[in-house]
């Protein structure tokens, strides 16, 4: 197995997990979307909530998803691939929480996600056949 360890691979990964395990530490009662809170002037909220999550378990998953996305899809290993890939999906998501009805939010699976499918996206257009067992991965998970 080659494994994208070089620093410049492994950078992103990292920053981006020791970002969220020290979010997990200040907690998300700090951090969440939450939109009375943030309509009295806690506007970080609006950027940290992504890195927020409600558990340990929810930390964990998504420490994992990060960790798996870093393993199978070595070519978003650099940090400004992870950078430029993160900000977009957290913009396309962020532009979601004007939602009426979204009152709390917090985690990095909608950023993960959209992360996944593109390099899910990458895989088909390599003609790789293991796309197809992560799509039915994928749809099966959100089911």
């Amino acid at each position: 197995i080659n494994l994208p360890i070089s620093p410049r691979q492994i950078a992103g990964p990292l920053v981006l997990l020791g970002v969220v395990i020290l979010c997990h530490f200040i907690g998300p009662e700090r951090l969440s979307y939450t939109r009375e809170l943030i309509i009295s002037g806690e506007y970080w909220r609006l950027i940290s909530e992504n890195l927020a999550h409600t558990s340990a378990n929810h930390t964990l998953l998504n420490v994992t998803g990060i960790a798996l996305l870093w393993l199978h899809m070595a070519i978003i290993t650099t940090i400004d691939i992870w950078a430029l890939f993160y900000s977009h999906v957290w913009v396309r998501r962020w532009a979601c929480l004007y939602s009426a009805a979204l009152i709390l939010y917090a985690g990095l699976s909608s950023a993960l996600h959209g992360i996944f499918v593109w390099g899910m996206v990458r895989d088909f257009e390599k003609g790789d056949k293991t796309a197809w067992i992560l799509l039915v991965g994928l749809v099966i998970k959100l089911t």
